[in-house]
This record gives C-alpha cells, structure tokens and sequence, in this order.
C-alpha cells in the first residue's frame, strides 16, 4: 500500500458487485468483498441498504473520479470527505482467514 493508498468503502448498484471487482482488480487496486446473505427484511430503512452492494478497495483519492467512473460504482462512501477503513479492513481480513 503507497503512502496515499488507504480502504475505502464503495458503494455498488445491487447485481454490479461482480463486474466493478473485476474493474478495480483490472486496475491494480487491492480489493476486499464481504459476502453478503441475501435476508428479506421488513424495515424499510433495511431494505434500502439490500439493494446496494458494498466493497472495499484501496486506492489514493486522487483516483477518485477514476473509481466512481466505472459502470455500476455509486460513490465513495462518506462524501465529501470520504474515511479510510484501513483498520477495519486488516480486522476483516483476519477474521475472514480465521474462519477459511
């Protein structure tokens, strides 16, 4: 990770999950996607949340306008001034490799 590179969580229109992965991944960006169990939930603040994806990916925000570009990518998550999710992405990783 260079000096400027932190996780930041993107938001996806439900069903692009994939395919921007593969976007990012094309552009030598590190990224991380929890997998999410599809659970119908009857809150509709809940239900908003379902049909928007969420992946995490490092990059400088710089690159910003190059990431949310891409075909299916919302936003950066917590705009304007969008928060790295660095220690909470090295905790999820963990978890996830505990758990493999």
């Amino acid at each position: 990770m260079a000096n400027n590179e932190h996780w930041y969580a993107v938001k996806v229109r439900a069903g692009f999950e994939i395919v921007v992965t593969q976007r990012l991944r094309n552009l030598n960006l590190d990224v991380f996607v929890l997998e999410r169990k599809s659970i119908p939930s009857q809150e509709p603040d809940q239900k908003e949340n379902q049909d928007a994806g969420c992946i995490y990916c490092c990059f400088d925000l710089q690159v910003r306008n190059l990431i949310t570009s891409i075909p299916g990518v919302l936003d950066v998550l917590g705009a304007p001034d969008p928060n790295p999710f660095d220690n909470e992405i090295s905790d999820l990783q963990t978890m996830v490799r505990l758990h493999s």
